[in-house]
This record gives C-alpha cells, sequence and structure tokens, in this order.
C-alpha cells in the first residue's frame, strides 16, 4: 500500500489543507521525538544485522519521505532536498539545479513505461527515465498534466493500467491523459483490492466497491491508513490525541463488519505485511501484530526508532526509512548482532573467548564483557584512560578470571588484579589446569591450581599451541618450532614456511596442526605429512588473522577478505566456502572469531556478528545486471544509450555505469572489454571509465560485475554501442577523389620524370658530342701546321747537314708521338703511365728542335701507382706546349732553363705540377701578336668542366705567375688536382 509516511505528510503539505491541520502535523512531529527520548532505551538483546545510512554516507537529507525499488533494481529515496539513487554503492542525489520542480518529493511510482513519477510539494509534474529528469518544461506529457489541471498525488495500477489518483483519477499512457469521472475524493487512495470477484477500492478515509462503472461507498471512517491482509480489512487512527486505534473490518459483498477494534498509547504509522506476518510500524518501532489479540510483540527489527515504512527489495534485504534518522538496511535476518545499543560497552570489539555457553568480548581500554543468554556485565581491570587491548579471558571458579592482555598476563579475582607474566601477551592454549601463553619476548607455562609460572623459550612467540602427543608447537616471526621432551626444534619441512610469519595455531580434535600464515596462506599437519591451502585452492585470500576448527574439525579461517569455511575431510581436495559482506557479514574486519555447537561468533569494529553454524554462503549470487547510467561528451550528457553516434572531434568520452546489489557493503568488482580498440579486458573498481582519443570506426563496449575479488562475474553485461563518425576528409566520396588526384599526380610525375630522363639523355649526348669535338679540336691543336712544320724543317735541317742519325732518331721520335696521339684521340681516360709517355716523346722533340737549350725534370711519387692511376687523355701536353714556346723563348733565355713536372698524392687526389723558371706569364704576353690567344688552353678548360660533368669528378686547374708571389724568380706555375681514378677500363 502506498506509505502511511506520504499521508502523514500530505496533511500538512498539501495546499488545500486547513491551518489547524498544519499545526496538528507540527505537534504530533513533537510528541513522536519525545516518545523517542522517554522510550527508546536499548534492551540487551540481539539485533538484527543491520546498515545504517545517513547523509554522512551520501543521502542528500535524513528526512525519508518514501522509498521505492523500480524495475532495474534501483533504490529510490524521496527526502526534504529532491530524490536519491542508490545502487548499493553510491547514492546519486537530484535536486532543483538538476531539473526538479522542488526539493521536497513526497512519494516515488513507476508507470508501465518504466517512468519514475515525483509526487512534489508544489504539485508540479515530474518524471524520471534513464536518469534524466523531465517535467512540464522539457516534456510534452507533463505539459498535458498542467494544462487540463490534473494534480496527482499517487499512482496506482487498475484493471491493468496506470492511473494518477489526485484531483480526480486519469489513466495515462505513452503519450496520452485520459481524465475518468469517478465522483470520488481521490486525494488520498489506497490500494485497489480484488476480493472474491470483485474490486474494493480505498480513497480518503472511504471503502468503495467498484462495480459496473460505478463507485458504490460501503464505509465512512476516520482512518489514516489501511491494509488487507487475509481477507480483513485493518484500518489505523487516532481515537484522541495521545492514543491510536487498529480497527477490523470483516468484508461481505457490498458491506463490512466490525469484528475487533484495540487503541494503543504510541502513535501508529500503520500495518504492513511481512513474510507473511502482519507487522505495525509505531513511534517505539516495529512489532509484530498478533491479528488474535491485536497484541504488539517484539519483532526482528529491534531499533526504537520511528519507521514509517517497509521495503523487501528483490535481493531479499529489507529497507526501513523514517522521517528524521535516515534509513536502514537489513541484509540477513538469520545473522544477529551485538552492539552497544544492545548492552556491549563498545562496538569496537578486539577479542572472543567462548567457555562453556559464556562468551566474553575484550577492549582495548582493557576491559570486557561477559555475554550469558540477554544478560550482559562488564568488568574493567585497568585504567581506562589506558591503551590496554584484552585479548584472552577464561574464568577460574566463580569470580576469577586469567586475562591476557598488551600489558601482560594477569589474574583478575574478587575485584583485585595479580601479575602473572608482564610481557604482552600473543597467544595462549588452555587445558585443565595448565596455561601456556606466547608473549613477546618467549613462552611461558602457567600452572594454575598451584599458581607457578615458567619460561620454556626465550624468544618472540606470535601463536602457541599444544598437540596430544605433548608437544608444545610455537609460532614466530620465522616460521615453526617445536618443543619436545624440553628440547626446541625448528620445522623445516618446507622453506615457504621457515620463513613465514606465524599469526595462529591450532590443534583440532582430530590432532590436525593447522598453521595460519601472515602471506602464505595456510598449511595443516596431520601424521607428519604437510599440505598447504592458498587462494589457488579456493582460500579468499593468503593473509590470515587467526584459525580454529570446531567440534566438526570444521577449520575457520579469518583473511583480510572476509571468512573462510574450510572442510579437511580430504586434505589434497579441501572444500572452501567464503563469507563476506555479500552474505550479511559487516563491512569490516573481522578481529576474532568464536564457534560453539550452533553459532559463529565475529568480532569486528561494529560489534559482534552471530551467525548460525547451519547458515552456508550462496556462491551463485552476484550482481546479473550492469546499467550504463550516462555517457559524457563534453558539455553533453546522454543518459542511458544503446547506441551514440559521434562525430571525429568528439571522441573522448566518460561513461558511468553501476551494478545493483545491495549485500556487497560497496565491495563490486568491473571488467570491461572495448571491442574494436583492444582485445584486452580491464579491471576497475570505479563506477566510471575514460575513452579517450577513439579513431574513427566502429565500438563496443561491454562492462560486467562480480563481488569482491572473488565472486562469479554477472552473466549479463551492460552493452553500449558506439559510432565514431570519419572527418569529411576520411568519408568515401573524398578517399575516392583523393584516389583520382593521386592516380593524375603520379600520371604527371611520371611524364616530368620520362622528360627528364630523356632531356638528360639529350644532354648527355651533347656533352658526349661535345667532348668528342673538344678532343678534335685538342687534337687539332696538339698537331697544329705551324708544330708539324717546325718538326719537318728540323728533320730537313738535320738531313741538310747530312746528320743522317740525329734526322733519323727526330722522324722515329715524331713518329711515336703522331701515332701515340691518333691512337688515344679515342679514349677519354689513359694510364698516368701512358700519358707521362707521350709528354716525353713531345719534350724530346721539343728539346732536339730547341737544340737542348733547356731540360726537364719528371718526378713520380712512389705510393702512386703508374699502370692503374687514371688521367684524362692529352690533358698535359696543352700546358707543357705552352711552358716550352712561351716560356723558353730563344732570344730571352735565361741560364739553365728547366721545366720540371711532378707527380704525388694529397688526400687520394693526384696532384699533377707543371713548373717552368721561364720568362712568367705576364713577360710571355707582351710578345704576343695582338689578337693572339692560346687555343689549346681555352680548350682544355671546356675539356675539364665537361669532364666534370660527365663523370660527376672535381677536376681543378690553378695557374700562378711564380714572379707574382715570389719576388725575384721567374716562370709559370700550374697545378692539377684529379681526384683519383682506379681501374676505369672506360678509354
Amino acid at each position: 500500500m502506498p506509505s502511511s509516511l506520504k499521508h502523514f505528510v500530505q496533511q500538512g503539505v498539501n495546499t488545500r489543507l486547513n491551518t489547524y491541520s498544519s499545526a496538528l502535523l507540527i505537534f504530533r512531529f513533537t510528541i513522536v521525538l519525545l516518545f523517542i527520548c522517554l522510550w527508546g532505551k536499548p534492551g540487551t538483546a540481539q539485533d538484527a544485522l543491520m546498515t545504517h545510512y545517513t547523509q554522512k554516507d551520501g543521502l542528500p537529507s535524513n528526512v525519508i519521505y518514501d522509498i521505492y525499488q523500480d524495475t532495474k533494481g534501483y533504490i529510490w529515496l524521496a527526502t526534504n532536498k529532491g530524490i536519491s539513487q542508490f545502487d548499493g554503492r553510491t547514492f546519486h542525489n537530484y535536486s532543483i539545479k538538476d531539473g526538479l520542480p522542488d526539493n521536497d518529493i513526497l512519494n516515488l511510482a513507476e508507470d508501465t513505461y518504466n517512468r519514475l513519477w515525483l509526487v512534489s510539494y508544489n504539485e508540479q509534474p515530474s518524471y524520471i527515465k534513464d536518469g534524466k529528469i523531465y517535467s512540464a518544461q522539457n516534456d510534452a506529457l507533463c505539459s498535458m498534466l498542467v494544462k487540463k489541471g490534473i494534480k496527482y498525488t499517487s499512482l496506482i495500477k487498475w484493471q491493468g493500467n496506470d492511473y494518477f489518483s489526485g484531483n480526480q483519477l486519469a489513466r495515462i499512457g505513452k503519450d496520452t491523459i485520459i481524465p475518468f469521472a469517478s465522483g470520488i475524493n481521490l486525494k488520498r487512495p489506497g490500494p485497489v483490492i480484488p476480493y472474491k470477484g470483485q474490486q474494493y477500492f480505498i480513497a480518503d478515509k472511504s471503502f468503495y466497491l467498484y462495480k459496473n462503472g460505478q463507485f458504490k461507498p460501503l464505509l465512512h471512517y476516520d482512518f489514516h491508513y489501511a491494509t488487507f491482509f487475509k481477507g480483513k480489512l485493518y484500518l489505523t487512527g487516532y481515537e484522541k490525541l495521545y492514543h491510536s486505534r487498529i480497527s477490523c473490518f470483516s468484508i461481505h459483498d457490498t458491506s463490512l463488519t466490525l469484528q475487533a477494534k484495540w487503541q494503543y498509547r504510541d502513535r501508529l504509522y500503520g500495518l504492513t505485511v511481512y513474510d507473511g506476518q502482519l507487522m505495525c510500524l509505531t513511534e517505539r518501532g516495529i512489532f509484530n501484530f498478533d491479528t488474535a489479540t491485536g497484541n504488539l510483540s517484539p519483532s526482528v527489527f529491534r531499533k526504537a526508532i520511528p519507521f514509517t515504512k517497509l521495503l523487501k527489495d528483490k535481493e531479499g534485504n529489507t529497507w526501513l526509512i523514517s522521517i528524521a534518522y535516515g534509513v536502514y538496511l537489513y541484509r540477513n535476518l538469520t545473522f544477529s548482532t551485538y552492539t552497544k545499543a544492545s548492552g556491549l560497552k563498545h562496538n569496537e570489539v578486539a577479542s572472543l573467548s567462548l567457555q562453556s555457553g559464556m562468551l566474553f568480548a575484550g577492549y582495548h581500554d582493557g576491559s570486557f564483557d561477559c555475554i550469558q543468554g540477554n544478560k550482559i556485565s562488564n568488568i574493567s581491570i585497568f585504567d581506562p584512560d589506558k591503551y590496554n587491548t584484552i585479548k584472552f579471558v577464561y574464568k577460574k571458579g566463580t569470580a576469577s578470571y586469567i586475562i591476557g592482555s598488551h600489558q601482560g598476563v594477569f589474574l583478575y579475582s574478587n575485584g583485585a588484579r595479580h601479575l602473572i607474566d608482564q610481557l604482552s601477551y600473543k597467544g595462549s592454549w588452555l587445558a585443565d589446569n595448565e596455561c601456556l601463553f606466547g608473549t613477546t619476548v618467549g613462552a611461558v607455562r602457567y600452572d594454575i591450581a598451584h599458581n607457578q609460572m615458567q619460561k620454556i623459550f626465550n624468544s618472540r612467540v606470535t601463536a602457541i599451541a599444544k598437540d596430544r602427543g605433548g608437544r608444545i608447537w610455537l609460532g614466530t616471526l620465522q616460521g615453526l618450532r617445536y618443543i619436545d621432551k624440553e628440547r626446541v626444534f625448528d620445522f623445516k619441512r618446507d622453506s615457504t614456511l621457515s620463513k613465514s610469519r606465524i599469526t595462529g595455531l591450532f590443534v583440532s580434535n582430530d590432532q590436525t596442526l593447522l598453521i595460519a600464515t601472515h602471506k602464505e596462506g595456510l598449511f595443516l599437519l596431520k601424521d607428519d605429512r604437510l599440505s598447504r591451502i592458498t587462494t589457488a585452492e579456493g582460500l579468499s585470500s593468503n593473509t590470515c588473522e587467526k584459525v580454529i576448527a570446531d567440534h566438526t574439525n570444521t577449520v575457520w579461517l579469518c583473511t583480510d577478505n572476509g571468512l573462510d569455511r574450510i572442510s579437511i575431510q580430504n586434505i589434497l581436495m579441501p572444500k572452501i566456502y567464503t563469507y563476506s559482506t555479500a552474505n550479511g557479514l559487516p563491512p569490516t574486519k573481522i578481529n576474532d572469531i568464536a564457534v560453539d555447537s550452533g553459532r559463529i561468533f565475529l568480532a569486528t569494529d561494529e560489534g559482534i556478528t552471530i551467525m548460525p553454524y547451519s547458515y552456508m554462503p550462496d556462491h551463485n549470487f552476484r550482481p546479473d545486471h550492469v546499467y550504463i547510467h550516462t555517457v559524457t561528451v563534453g558539455d553533453s550528457v546522454y543518459y542511458a544509450p544503446q547506441t551514440l553516434r559521434l562525430p571525429y572531434n568528439r571522441n573522448d568520452l566518460q561513461v558511468a555505469y553501476t551494478a545493483i546489489a545491495f549485500g556487497s557493503g560497496g565491495n563490486v568488482q568491473y571488467k570491461y572489454l572495448l571491442e574494436g580498440s583492444t582485445s584486452d579486458t580491464m579491471y576497475t573498481s570505479l563506477e566510471a571509465i575514460r575513452l579517450s582519443g577513439l579513431s574513427p570506426g566502429k565500438y563496443r563496449l561491454s562492462v560486467w560485475a562480480r563481488l569482491g575479488q572473488s565472486g562469479s562475474w554477472g552473466k549479463s553485461p551492460a552493452v553500449i554501442s558506439i559510432y565514431i563518425a570519419a572527418p569529411w576528409w576520411g568519408q568515401a566520396w573524398f578517399l575516392i577523389a583523393l584516389i583520382i588526384i593521386s592516380v593524375l599526380i603520379l600520371y604527371f610525375a611520371y611524364r616530368r620524370k620520362v622528360n627528364y630522363i630523356r632531356r638528360r639523355a639529350r644532354e648527355k649526348n651533347k656533352q658526349i658530342q661535345d667532348m668528342a669535338t673538344l678532343e678534335m679540336q685538342a687534337l687539332r691543336a696538339q698537331i697544329n701546321p705551324h708544330f708539324i712544320f717546325n718538326a719537318l724543317n728540323s728533320i730537313q735541317y738535320y738531313y741538310t747537314r747530312s746528320d743522317e742519325l740525329t734526322a733519323n732518331n727526330y722522324m722515329n721520335i715524331f713518329a711515336q708521338l703522331i701515332r701515340r696521339t691518333l691512337e688515344y684521340s679515342k679514349a677519354h681516360w689513359l694510364s698516368l703511365k701512358e700519358e707521362i709517355e707521350t709528354l716525353e716523346l713531345y719534350i724530346k722533340l721539343e728539346q732536339m728542335r730547341f737544340k737542348n737549350a733547356f731540360r726537364y725534370e719528371l718526378s713520380v711519387e712512389s705510393q702512386i701507382d703508374l699502370h692503374h692511376t687514371l688521367i684524362p687523355a692529352m690533358l698535359l701536353q696543352p700546358y707543357v706546349e705552352n711552358a716550352i714556346n712561351h716560356g723558353f723563348r730563344e732570344d730571352l733565355l735565361r741560364e739553365d732553363p728547366v721545366l720540371k713536372l711532378q707527380f704525388c698524392l694529397e688526400s687520394n687526389v693526384l696532384l699533377c705540377r707543371i713548373e717552368d723558371n721561364g720568362i712568367g706569364m705576364k713577360q710571355s704576353a707582351m710578345y704576343r701578336k695582338p689578337g693572339h690567344r692560346s687555343l689549346g688552353l681555352s680548350i682544355n678548360r671546356q675539356r675539364i668542366d665537361t669532364i666534370n660533368l660527365m663523370y660527376h669528378t672535381d677536376i681543378k686547374l690553378k695557374i700562378e705567375d711564380r714572379g707574382e708571389n715570389n719576388p725575384g724568380t721567374s716562370g709559370t706555375l700550374i697545378l692539377l688536382h684529379i681526384p683519383k681514378k682506379i681501374n676505369n677500363n672506360e678509354h
């Protein structure tokens, strides 16, 4: 039925109510608070395990008007500061700034189209769908409600449709509103009750039979809340200011008969059906209602708080809301707790000791509670201002206790404290009249009967136990040791165990030694056979804290991830069950554990949790549904999209999602896979992921959830398809155009390259032709008529003087020179040896012609290979000729004219040096005929340029007048630098 609080609040907030009703509302609320203060003291009893959510946990307010669970499983809370959506981990709050028409939201209900309609204080229509708020400002349906003047206070299901009830009854469709002329006041509707083929309607203090399209009133009664249970109608109201009543009516087709009426001093918020039981919500809490007697008895919900509504969610959890104290969640009603509200001294319980049905709870302030049945008594043996944790309590006799604490081991008897050992307690073993204590500096044996103490070990002990054979087992920071017949031995059976810090030791009834370690899991030693259990076998964690075994040899292991229940009938294949927050454990560390034949006691920072021994964890529970909440792209927010299409420049996304798991205690893990980007599955505990720089293309994001680190992954992931469009330059038309343009560019580039190659070929052919022309010109220059004329005159001269020997010799040399010149004119390169031989023939002819008036000197560096070092053909002859004909003039000959030819290597470059001590270039020019030009030298310069171009070489020519740079000397110096060329067979 609708929330009882809704009716209560609407009395004060509805604008149509009179001033008296509003004042009465405030007065009644004040009375509620007074009742709480006077009668709300906690009793000494076990409470159902619960979690309390308030503003400090994320709620917008502690004032809760209504609670609702939608079809997806979200819990929604209506408050005086907006609404809140809860997924078990995070409260997502909405207020006016998010689009609500008002912050005071009184009622919530979901229609067939998954729209969550909100009843607000200012009566403006609005609803939420997929996390987005719709109102008259942005939704046609809400705008239609405003135009038609329809004001609703509730959404009801009737005749298979959704109806608004308020100032009139109206059927709501997907896009339509159809008013229904009921003729009755519908401001405060109750449930539509189908009973024995009839339909009954509750609305504003009246009970109607709906038949043949008409509402027939059966009862007018001053009530506030109505409940239908097992064929009976129960109405709650006020008898007078300080009294409430419950009236029971039986239904007889067209009439009602009053069967019983009960009065109560407490204010009642209504009756509700819970697990087949009718419960009464009062200002002092929730009570079981006896339909036969009207008596109220304590329920499993023992909080003395004025709860106004109860909701059982799809996971079986129970939610209770109040108008001032926030929300209470009961995750597992099979569990119960002892807390400070139940009578414990503190909620932070450090240790537990169980002895003969008596439970001792140790605290950090040097005190402990003794719990027997529903009786709890506190005993303080130390100064409460000093930190001294009680780690062990053993009752000796009627009023004596042996206490293990941080400050040592003590005997507390008749209010007096006696020191047994002043060393900090770390562990103990107890049997008959013997106690073994482990301390920070050793182990101690204590004879209880004779009050005698004996030190048996002199190093730090972290845990201690004794087996049936008399061996005393010692846990240390560096492995396991044992004492046998007063001798201490190291247990070195396993190298891992030998290096581990032992956190707990226990000998089970079947003499299995249980060894808990700090990081290496659990070891078991039985019949000298050692085995090990870790997370690989199913432990919740390898970090173990406390281990015990119960009367059935079932092992109970506390880890930093929860509680493990281990069956070791088959040590090689143990059966492990893990208890966690998903099974109802509080979301806090377990400090200690104690077990009796029917219950498991767990010490936590939130009290003592009591779990039935028969309770087994449901490993099949998992959050089967994950929902995409929002996708944020820049300033745009997309609500629960299934497909998202975005332009190329909006490729940075933040995807928010959630898994609904109210029993998780917030311990939810996620994994996600982005298909189309990478095949790697990523893991996170966050409820949002960022996808940055997505390239154009299609993507599929899948998100799964599980409880904790070892739970099963849900079967149904949240899935969203994302399409990032390509930029205009990545579109098909652009790519086709780009291909066409590229082909054209390549075609024209190819044509240009072909034309270039052809042009270069023509240029090279021209260069070859020019080279041939220059070589022919050089040849003509070397065998010019003047030279031939002079040579023939010299020969004739020797014949006329009857010097036939000299003439023949001259003729022979002349013939060799002409033959070599003609032969080498076809070659581009000659060996240095061939070039030098040709030069020597020419020089000898000139010496004979000048009657040996000059001499020449030839020097070749020893490193030069004359046969394989190449030089352009006939390159040097014009410079030698010029030196002889112009440098050594007969009329100006000086003493000892010399022509020097030198060949050497400088940095892999052949240096040809032609030097004479003649008259020099400047003086020689004075004796030339006007208009005379040295044709041979000019041709040679062109040859050098052509050779450099054709052979990609760098021949350098330098001509100096020696007299200019060196006064007192005369002559000409010619330097030719020719890059070294070897084994070139191109002749």
